[in-house]
């Protein structure tokens, strides 16, 4: 109940034979039809990227030289943006009476919504909430990086005449709206040589 109530399943992997015995959630959370017990590396080829099939085995690896005390790596799963998921590999090997390490025992939990949050926290970092738009931090931060490269360019500031008055009198939906719209139509223009962000207000 606890595994299945934290969105997590249970994994041991046999390091003689690369086998692994899952619990039944596992093929729930990665979205694909999966044996109680499967070869790990062909199950990683059927439901991980190349890309991070390396970095997986690269954190078994310094787990089994001893460079860190546990295995714990974030990895997505499916190939597709929309079915996109992340999932969190804990583990850790048991010893046998030669102080060896013959099996792994681990955890593997869906971290989907949390990548997500994490994610659009970031975004809100640089970004202006309202408009999408990169914020004043972004802009000063680019006006940085180009000046410091010395590139050429202007720096072309614009406010919304009459604004407030939008604002006082239809209300500040309204005015919100129309920052929108207005940003939606400079997004229209908008080129690879271009940087456009919200300062603040209506500038």
């Amino acid at each position: 109940i606890a595994i299945e109530s934290t969105n997590s399943a249970v994994w041991e992997m046999d390091l003689a034979t690369n086998d692994l015995m899952i619990s039944e959630n596992f093929s729930r959370i990665v979205n694909a039809k999966i044996k109680k017990r499967e070869n790990v590396i062909e199950l990683l080829d059927k439901i991980v990227a190349k890309e991070y099939r390396e970095k997986l085995v690269f954190e078994l690896n310094r787990y089994l030289h001893g460079e860190t005390t546990e295995i714990n790596i974030q990895v997505p799963i499916g190939e597709e943006e929309n079915d996109k998921k992340w999932i969190l590999v804990r583990g850790k090997g048991i010893l046998d009476p030669a102080s060896d390490t013959k099996k792994i025992h681990g955890i593997l939990v869906d971290t989907t919504k949390l990548k997500e949050q994490d994610e659009y926290i970031k975004f809100l970092a640089k970004h202006d909430f309202l408009t999408g738009l990169p914020n004043r931090m972004s802009f000063i931060d680019k006006l940085s990086e180009e000046l410091k490269a010395k590139h050429r360019g202007a720096v072309f500031l614009f406010d919304i005449d009459n604004f407030k008055r939008i604002n006082d009198t239809l209300g500040h939906s309204c005015g919100d709206e129309l920052l929108k719209e207005i940003a939606a139509r400079l997004r229209t223009i908008s080129d690879e040589k271009m940087f456009m962000a919200r300062l603040g207000g209506d500038e």
